[in-house]
């Protein structure tokens, strides 16, 4: 099989993508941009095909996101760090809240009264009924 060269292009603004294939463009993001930088480039094998809109977004993707993480992971420059407060955990905000409303018949626990009367009546029913006539 034959390889192909396919180079991802991008404008002077960084802004605007095109897909050249064999120095042909196959896939653009601006019909009226002129595209001066290549940012990658890669093989592809003749004989099959492509859904080139499909790669150009994936390619794009790629692109931007491996771009901005390493804008992050970059040390930063001589600007002077901030320092935020640091969150300590208080013993409340461990805590976890427990249910307060109790079955009236075997002790079992609620965060609803809903859900308390629901339990009672299928478990209880005799015992609640007979209570709420």
């Amino acid at each position: 099989m034959n390889e192909s060269l396919v180079e991802l292009w991008v404008d002077d603004r960084h802004s605007e993508f095109a897909i050249f294939l064999n120095s042909q463009v196959v896939a653009k993001t601006s019909e009226k941009t002129k595209f001066t930088k290549k940012m990658d480039q890669t093989y592809c094998f003749d004989g099959y095909d492509y859904d080139w809109n499909h790669t150009i977004d994936k390619w794009i993707t790629f692109y931007l996101s491996n771009k901005y993480v390493a804008d992050f992971t970059r040390p930063p420059r001589s600007e002077p760090k901030i320092h935020l407060p640091r969150f300590i955990p208080s013993r409340k905000s461990i805590q976890r809240h427990r249910p307060k409303i109790k079955c009236n018949f075997c002790g079992l626990r609620f965060y609803m009264d809903t859900e308390r009367e629901e339990h009672e009546l299928r478990w209880h029913q005799k015992t609640y009924l007979k209570t709420k006539n």
